[in-house]
């Protein structure tokens, strides 16, 4: 059955590969923990059994996630409904449920429709599993409390203790993998050429705004204000330390923080990617357009690292959008080979600051720890540098067409 179907073969092959990496997982780390603690089997499998089931689970999750994504990206730039069945973008056949299962379903029809036969685009798998892994990796450390903005000191032991689950650490990751997915559907649509839709800026806006306002510890800068006035306290999030008073202070300052920050890397980058945009001559222009885009891409990043990192993150989602990094991934993606002199950079740009926002929050700790990570306590040094770094952006990411106007792409590639 499988003889020449390799995506076939792909598939089995990496259903396999993952039951027995997680075997050898449980079963090395078992035998680690029996010759080095007089501990029982069961005190020492149960954990690493525990992880499995979560990182599997979020893998589900995040496929899942990533999956309606791609519909999102889809539909909207063409005014279509997001809810609905999916279906063949050539045919318009109604796709059975198990051809929609993230990556596999991909895999298993060979990149092409049942019905017609026609080739369906690589990049429903890629972003499917890209978003798995976002998922992934960011709820195993925060889960696993690596890195959560409000622990200082990490529990978790590779041997003794299972991820630690409470409330505030599931609505600490609910806001964040909540981010990374609003990151990830505005780099879709500008990968894609297509201008982000008012209505989904105002629902992403709202999302995060009222996110940030009731949970103003969220954030991975971990930067608290001091203030004399304290009212009783009224929110759960932190009363034992904080009034509701002080509560609101830091979630207003954080947001027009961000907000200010994200403004003025825009307009540093709008010299680059859209140097004909004007807010004031045309603010209805296409480049115009362009630049609110880019200006709400940065603004999720701010909201949720602060404005001390953003720029940092911004230069490493910078290089990642280099050229020599994405060219590929673009061919592989749109389906077919695109010319560098009909190149936009702002696409590139806008699709790998999701990656860089994934890499900010799964390592922030380390280069925290490291005195590397811009936050409210670092030196001058390390904000002067990181803030010269986004000016001299535009020397790897240079606009090579600035007459270029957002002209939608298909997801087949056509």
């Amino acid at each position: 059955m499988l003889r020449r179907r390799p995506l076939r073969k792909l598939a089995v092959g990496l259903l396999f590969g993952y039951v027995v990496l997680t075997a050898l997982y449980v079963v090395g780390l078992t035998l680690i923990g029996v010759s080095r603690t007089s501990l029982p089997v069961a005190r020492i499998v149960v954990p690493r059994a525990n992880e499995i089931v979560m990182f599997s689970y979020l893998l589900i999750t995040g496929g899942c996630v990533g999956s309606f994504l791609n519909v999102i990206a889809w539909r909207l730039p063409r005014g279509d409904r997001v809810t609905g069945h999916s279906s063949c973008p050539q045919c318009c056949h109604r796709l059975r449920a198990r051809d929609i299962v993230p990556v596999f379903g991909w895999l298993w029809l060979e990149g092409r429709c049942r019905w017609c036969r026609l080739p369906i685009a690589a990049r429903y798998p890629i972003v499917e599993a890209a978003v798995a892994i976002s998922f992934a990796l960011i709820g195993v450390v925060e889960l696993c409390r690596l890195n959560l903005p409000y622990d200082t000191s990490p529990q978790f032991s590779l041997l003794l203790v299972s991820p630690a689950i409470s409330v505030r650490v599931l609505i600490t990751l609910a806001f964040h993998l909540l981010a990374v997915s609003i990151a990830w559907t505005l780099g879709l649509l500008r990968f894609d050429g297509a201008a982000l839709p008012d209505r989904l800026l105002v629902w992403s806006g709202g999302v995060l705004v009222c996110s940030m306002i009731t949970m103003p510890l969220v954030t991975i800068v971990p930067w608290q204000l001091t203030l004399p006035l304290r009212w009783p306290p009224g929110l759960w999030w932190d009363a034992d330390t904080l009034g509701w008073s002080d509560q609101a202070v830091q979630a207003a300052v954080r947001l027009i923080t961000a907000l200010a920050a994200a403004g003025f890397w825009g307009r540093v980058l709008s010299r680059t990617l859209c140097p004909k945009a004007d807010l004031k001559l045309s603010p209805l222009g296409s480049t115009t357009r362009r630049l609110i885009d880019l200006i709400a891409t940065i603004a999720v990043i701010a909201i949720v690292v602060g404005w001390q990192a953003t720029a940092l993150v911004l230069t490493l989602a910078s290089l990642l959008a280099t050229r020599c990094v994405l060219q590929r991934f673009s061919i592989i993606v749109r389906g077919q080979r695109q010319s560098l002199d009909r190149d936009d950079p702002l696409a590139r740009l806008a699709i790998a600051c999701p990656i860089a926002l994934v890499i900010a929050l799964v390592t922030w700790r380390f280069w925290w720890h490291a005195f590397l990570w811009p936050e409210e306590t670092a030196s001058r040094t390390a904000l002067l540098v990181t803030f010269l770094a986004v000016f001299c952006i535009p020397l790897w990411l240079q606009q090579t067409n600035p007459d270029h106007r957002d002209v939608p792409r298909s997801m087949d590639g056509s």
